[in-house]
């Protein structure tokens, strides 16, 4: 295994991750991820000797997801680093590979928020409600920290979108 395939796959995922975890925790995912990822994957474009025209054909595809995005953003059913998040993880994965990122992420969602649908139905255990992100998650009118699925459709994609691999 080249040593670019294996910091261009730690980038990511730990990019990721990231995204993840921030927002299960405070319902926010940092711009220092989408800013990462984007920054990741120029660099692994680089470290791939990837022709200008496929960088640009996968700058182009987070664009329109983004422009997507942005549009279900300002109809209130995605948050801002949502959007943010979803269209940097599509830039690493490009067309078509953002069609089967799309249906993941779907997925995924529609798991999580069943899940938090019984999650916030059940009562928190003594001592749990301590947890200030626990019990902020547990609300009913909180949304739905989407980056969860966001980052198990990438991570799942994962496999297939390792183009930096030489």
């Amino acid at each position: 295994m080249d040593l670019g395939f294996i910091v261009c796959t730690g980038i990511f995922v730990a990019l990721v991750a990231w995204g993840m975890l921030s927002d299960l925790a405070s319902m926010t995912i940092p711009d220092a991820v989408s800013i990462g990822l984007i920054a990741g994957f120029l660099l692994c474009a680089w470290l791939a000797g990837a022709p200008l025209i496929t960088v640009g054909k996968h700058l182009g595809v987070g664009a329109i997801v983004f422009g997507i995005g942005a549009a279900l953003f300002f109809g209130g059913a995605f948050g801002g680093g949502d959007v943010k998040m979803l269209a940097a993880v599509a830039v690493w994965a490009g067309w078509p590979m953002v069609i089967t990122l799309a249906v993941w992420v779907a997925l995924f969602g529609g798991l999580l928020a069943v899940g938090m649908l019984v999650f916030r139905r059940i009562p928190l255990p003594a001592g749990a409600a301590d947890l200030a992100w626990l019990a902020r998650l547990h609300r009913r009118d909180a949304g739905i920290p989407y980056g969860i699925a966001i980052g198990m459709g990438a991570l799942l994609l994962l496999p297939r979108i390792t183009w930096w691999q030489n």
